[in-house]
Protein backbone atom coordinates (compact mmCIF):
# COMPACT_ATOMS: atom_id res chain seq x y z
CA UNK A 1 0.00 0.00 0.00
CA UNK A 2 1.48 3.34 -1.05
CA UNK A 3 1.25 6.41 1.17
CA UNK A 4 -0.39 9.57 -0.06
CA UNK A 5 2.08 12.43 -0.64
CA UNK A 6 1.33 15.17 1.90
CA UNK A 7 3.98 17.72 0.87
CA UNK A 8 2.29 21.06 0.23
CA UNK A 9 -0.84 20.14 2.18
CA UNK A 10 -2.09 22.01 5.26
CA UNK A 11 -2.82 20.32 8.59
CA UNK A 12 -4.29 22.57 11.27
CA UNK A 13 -1.77 25.42 11.60
CA UNK A 14 1.04 23.67 9.72
CA UNK A 15 1.92 23.53 6.03
CA UNK A 16 4.11 20.57 5.02
CA UNK A 17 7.25 21.75 3.22
CA UNK A 18 9.30 18.60 2.62
CA UNK A 19 9.84 15.00 3.63
CA UNK A 20 12.98 13.80 5.42
CA UNK A 21 14.96 11.50 3.10
CA UNK A 22 16.55 9.38 5.85
CA UNK A 23 13.37 9.07 7.93
CA UNK A 24 10.34 9.17 5.61
CA UNK A 25 7.88 9.43 8.50
CA UNK A 26 9.27 12.90 9.41
CA UNK A 27 8.29 16.10 7.63
CA UNK A 28 9.55 19.67 7.76
CA UNK A 29 6.52 21.89 8.43
CA UNK A 30 5.96 25.65 8.70
CA UNK A 31 3.49 27.05 11.21
CA UNK A 32 1.20 29.96 10.33
CA UNK A 33 3.44 32.24 12.43
CA UNK A 34 6.51 31.29 10.37
CA UNK A 35 8.27 28.95 12.80
CA UNK A 36 9.43 25.63 11.34
CA UNK A 37 9.40 22.22 13.00
CA UNK A 38 10.05 18.58 12.14
CA UNK A 39 6.89 16.58 12.79
CA UNK A 40 5.93 12.94 12.40
CA UNK A 41 3.37 12.13 9.73
CA UNK A 42 1.06 10.45 12.26
CA UNK A 43 0.97 13.60 14.44
CA UNK A 44 -0.13 15.65 11.44
CA UNK A 45 -2.77 13.18 10.27
CA UNK A 46 -4.25 12.61 13.75
CA UNK A 47 -4.06 16.27 14.75
CA UNK A 48 -1.99 15.72 17.88
CA UNK A 49 0.31 18.60 16.82
CA UNK A 50 -1.94 21.48 15.76
CA UNK A 51 0.41 24.44 16.27
CA UNK A 52 3.96 25.28 17.33
CA UNK A 53 5.02 26.10 20.89
CA UNK A 54 5.19 29.78 20.04
CA UNK A 55 1.54 29.91 18.88
CA UNK A 56 0.37 27.74 21.78
CA UNK A 57 2.03 30.09 24.27
CA UNK A 58 0.48 33.13 22.58
CA UNK A 59 -2.97 31.56 22.79
CA UNK A 60 -2.56 30.68 26.49
CA UNK A 61 -1.40 34.09 27.67
CA UNK A 62 -3.86 36.97 28.05
CA UNK A 63 -3.62 39.97 25.74
CA UNK A 64 -2.62 42.95 27.88
CA UNK A 65 -2.59 45.47 25.01
CA UNK A 66 -3.94 48.87 26.09
CA UNK A 67 -3.90 48.10 29.82
CA UNK A 68 -2.04 50.21 32.37
CA UNK A 69 0.17 48.93 35.16
CA UNK A 70 1.37 51.81 37.34
CA UNK A 71 3.13 54.22 34.99
CA UNK A 72 3.33 51.66 32.14
CA UNK A 73 0.96 51.33 29.18
CA UNK A 74 1.10 48.09 27.19
CA UNK A 75 1.48 48.76 23.45
CA UNK A 76 1.36 45.14 22.27
CA UNK A 77 3.11 41.78 22.23
CA UNK A 78 6.67 41.48 21.01
CA UNK A 79 9.18 38.72 20.31
CA UNK A 80 11.40 37.56 23.16
CA UNK A 81 14.45 39.87 23.22
CA UNK A 82 17.77 38.13 22.47
CA UNK A 83 19.28 39.08 25.80
CA UNK A 84 16.54 37.25 27.76
CA UNK A 85 17.09 33.54 28.26
CA UNK A 86 13.48 32.94 29.28
CA UNK A 87 11.80 31.62 26.14
CA UNK A 88 8.63 30.48 27.93
CA UNK A 89 7.27 33.89 28.89
CA UNK A 90 5.22 36.30 26.79
CA UNK A 91 6.82 39.71 26.31
CA UNK A 92 5.10 43.02 25.67
CA UNK A 93 6.32 46.39 24.44
CA UNK A 94 5.43 48.96 27.10
CA UNK A 95 5.67 52.76 27.29
CA UNK A 96 6.38 54.56 30.53
CA UNK A 97 4.74 57.91 31.29
CA UNK A 98 8.20 59.49 30.85
CA UNK A 99 8.20 58.31 27.17
CA UNK A 100 10.65 55.38 27.28
CA UNK A 101 9.55 52.20 25.45
CA UNK A 102 11.00 48.78 26.30
CA UNK A 103 10.12 45.05 26.31
CA UNK A 104 8.73 43.64 29.52
CA UNK A 105 7.69 40.17 30.68
CA UNK A 106 3.89 39.94 31.06
CA UNK A 107 4.11 38.22 34.43
CA UNK A 108 6.13 41.14 35.83
CA UNK A 109 3.27 43.45 34.91
CA UNK A 110 0.41 41.33 36.20
CA UNK A 111 2.18 40.47 39.48
CA UNK A 112 3.05 44.13 40.21
CA UNK A 113 6.81 43.62 40.01
CA UNK A 114 7.25 46.17 37.21
CA UNK A 115 5.31 49.45 37.30
CA UNK A 116 7.75 51.94 35.70
CA UNK A 117 10.93 52.06 33.65
CA UNK A 118 12.87 53.08 36.73
CA UNK A 119 12.45 56.82 36.19
CA UNK A 120 10.88 57.19 39.64
CA UNK A 121 14.16 56.04 41.22
CA UNK A 122 16.23 58.44 39.08
CA UNK A 123 14.09 61.53 39.83
CA UNK A 124 15.48 63.83 42.55
CA UNK A 125 13.54 63.69 45.77
CA UNK A 126 12.74 66.83 47.72
CA UNK A 127 14.93 69.32 45.79
CA UNK A 128 18.27 70.01 47.50
CA UNK A 129 19.33 73.63 47.77
CA UNK A 130 22.85 74.38 46.72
Amino acid sequence: MEREDIVGKKFWGYTVISQNRQRPSLYLCRCECGHEAIIQRSELIRGTRKRCRHCSRQMRSPDLTGKRFGMLTVLGRCETPEYYSDQQSTYYTVRCDCGIEFPCRGSELTRGIRYSCGCTRRAPKGGRKA
